[in-house]
């Protein structure tokens, strides 16, 4: 709550005849609590928040518990339902009756006007004092409850005060309420994370099947074409090599590499994964351990070599040859790394 400047003198004059303080507040909210301050020589009421230790549940209020300590002399909290202040009395040091010229810490107390000391409490101040032979004087304070209820209604008058409780206990009201709906669009989101979770994953099965099969496409009429001496191949299940003869329906493939992808392309990195690889004698160790991610694993997946991808290179195996179907190769751009 912002700050409502109270303006001494005249205004605190007229402050009992403006409107009653003792109209009541409402009975539901009695936890509610604010502190009179001093900001450039004028009253203000601010820091509204709940008494310490409400069985009020965290945003249940529309306001926050009170800072610790509170209740300690010199701050003026008070009750807003009843405007009891929470500490009426506190103990300020006068002056050290062997040095009549130190300041006196009471004077600058600044809000010294809102107490004053009884006769008999100065009276037991100064005997205190001389009991302790001229060491410093403590004297006791008593706040000025009227003066204080003034000082509040002018800077807060009981209406806007009986509206700020009347408030707060409307929102307490529909605490319930507020729960249910957020819970609702919780619920609600959820719901429509779920339904894009898998409209994704239906586009990226689509996206996949697409991919297959313009590769099988791909294979088939590029497998049917001529063989030439000295071209690059790549087969059906990822491998590379070179045509040295072609004979017939035959070819001879000098071998030099095959599609190798990192383990971590294998688990969805891929724009088209997760795909098949051989695992074929990894220990568990290997394929889970911490270097696990740097592994790299022949891909199984059929005509991959002829997708669109980002993680699979052609790794160079011993070089060796056969004699194939020309029909179970076909001519591609890959080069053995």
């Amino acid at each position: 709550m912002g700050l409502v400047p109270v303006v001494a003198g005249v205004v605190l004059a007229m402050a009992g005849c403006a409107s009653s303080p003792s109209q009541k507040a409402p009975d539901g909210v009695q936890d509610l609590y604010a502190r009179l301050a001093k900001r450039n020589e004028t009253y203000v009421v601010e820091g509204i928040c709940r008494l310490g230790g409400s069985s009020v549940s965290k945003g249940e209020s529309q306001y926050g518990s009170c800072p610790y300590g509170y209740e300690r002399a010199g701050r003026l909290y008070f009750s807003l339902a009843t405007l009891e202040p929470v500490e009426t009395h506190i103990s300020c040091k006068v002056y050290n009756i062997n040095e009549k010229n130190k300041s006196s810490t009471c004077d600058e107390f600044v809000y010294a006007d809102l107490y004053s000391s009884s006769a008999a409490q100065k009276t037991a101040a100064f005997v205190g004092a001389a009991l302790k032979f001229g060491t410093q004087m403590s004297m006791p304070q008593s706040l000025d409850a009227d003066l204080f209820k003034r000082y509040v209604e002018s800077s807060l008058p009981t209406q806007q005060r009986l509206k700020i409780l009347r408030d707060d206990e409307t929102y307490r009201a529909g605490f319930r309420a507020r729960l249910a709906e957020e819970s609702r669009q919780e619920e609600l989101a959820r719901a429509n994370a779920k339904a894009e979770d898998a409209r994704k994953r239906a586009q990226f099965r689509q996206s996949v099947a697409e991919a297959n099969s313009t590769a099988d496409r791909s294979f088939a009429a590029l497998s049917a074409t001529q063989k030439n001496v000295g071209s690059t191949v790549c087969s059906r299940d990822n491998r590379i090599g070179y045509v040295e003869q072609a004979t017939g329906a035959k070819i001879k493939v000098l071998l030099r590499g095959r599609a190798v992808a990192q383990r971590d392309a294998v688990f969805g990195r891929n724009p088209l994964g997760p795909f098949e690889v051989d695992k074929t004698g990894l220990s568990f160790e290997q394929v889970h351990g911490p270097n696990s991610s740097n592994i790299e694993l022949p891909v199984v997946d059929p005509n991959f070599l002829f997708k669109p991808h980002q993680t699979v290179r052609i790794a160079p195996v011993a070089a060796s040859h056969i004699w194939d179907e020309g029909r179970f190769w076909a001519p591609c751009d890959w080069r053995v790394s």
